[in-house]
Parts: structure tokens; sequence; C-alpha cells
């Protein structure tokens, strides 16, 4: 989860209940513009709240996190606009666990909630 990444101590923590659908977490990766973090942040928490699964929000910075459930309500832009490598590196991770990329410090998504349209020949290679 984003707080070891982040190295929160585990009585800081909040305990999150465990997935019935035994995922380990879905990732969104927002570019770095307001309404692809808003995104996100429902994503987050259709998939946190109504379904159950954990779900974060990658910035593809090892040292910042972005979540709807921050108490500090810090709101770090992500430092990649287009994060095609973290979709790539969670394709390719065994299970789509992204829990081996992120130990690295590499930054590892399952889903980009927009891409614009002058991105398309670069998202349908």
């Amino acid at each position: 989860s984003d707080d070891e990444r982040l190295g929160v101590k585990t009585r800081e923590r909040k305990v999150c209940a465990p997935s019935a659908f035994d995922y380990t977490e879905i990732r969104t990766a927002p570019g770095g513009w307001e309404s692809s973090m808003f995104l996100a942040f429902v994503l987050q928490i259709f998939l946190s709240e109504l379904l159950g699964v954990p779900a974060s929000v990658e910035t593809s910075d090892a040292d910042s996190a972005l979540s709807f459930y921050d108490p500090d309500m810090a709101f770090p832009y992500p430092s990649v606009l287009y994060p095609f490598e973290a979709l790539e590196r969670a394709h390719h991770s065994p299970g789509a666990d992204c829990s081996d990329a992120l130990s690295r410090g590499e930054s590892c998504a399952h889903a980009m909630p927009e891409v614009w349209n002058g991105q398309q020949k670069t998202w349908t290679e």
C-alpha cells in the first residue's frame, strides 16, 4: 500500500477490510491534470467502497501519494503526464501484482482514467 511505501508507521495506518475478491490492489494512474486526478478519486471510491477492492492512485513518484482518503488532503500532481510504462509494468507482472515494482521504486498501474486524443498513436501501439 502507499502507507507502507512511504514509511507510515503501522499504528498510524488505517485498517482496511480484506477484499472478498482476493485482489491485492488496483492502481489507477491519472495524468497530470485535475480532471484526470478527480476521475482517479472516483475510481478509488467506487472500487474500495462499493466493490470492496483495495484501490490506490499512482503518482509515478515514490515520494508522494495521492489519495481521496488522505487526512491532510495533499494534492500532489503526478510526475508523468501519461504513465504508459506503469501500465506495461502491471500488465507484465505475475498476477498483475504491483508490489515488486513498487518495492523497487517503480511506478505501476492497472488503469489510466483519461487519455486525450493527441495521445492516440501512443496508446494504440
